[in-house]
């Protein structure tokens, strides 16, 4: 997955969404704002923060759904910021 802008980290949760909705698996956000009737620089500010919004998360999964995509609740987070805490 190799992101079209270099401010977007293609392991974040918003660019790994954003790429299940790309037809080649690239984190662009039209394909995603498309789904989501959303302008894709809204999108893009999205992959660019690395995070999708909790008020869009339920438009998510309902637009992965219409399009038979995966998406699971722990998609929507960071896990790397889990390693970074200490125990």
């Amino acid at each position: 997955m190799r992101p079209n802008n270099p401010k977007v980290d293609p392991e974040s949760p918003a660019a790994k969404i954003a790429a299940k909705f790309d037809r080649k698996g690239n984190p662009r956000a039209s394909a995603l704002a498309k789904a989501l009737s959303l302008t894709p620089s809204t999108v893009q500010r999205w992959l660019e923060k690395g995070a999708i919004p909790n008020e869009y998360h339920a438009n998510v999964v309902s637009a992965a759904r219409a399009e038979k995509i995966a998406i699971r609740p722990e998609d929507f987070v960071d896990a790397r910021a889990f390693a970074k805490v200490p125990a």
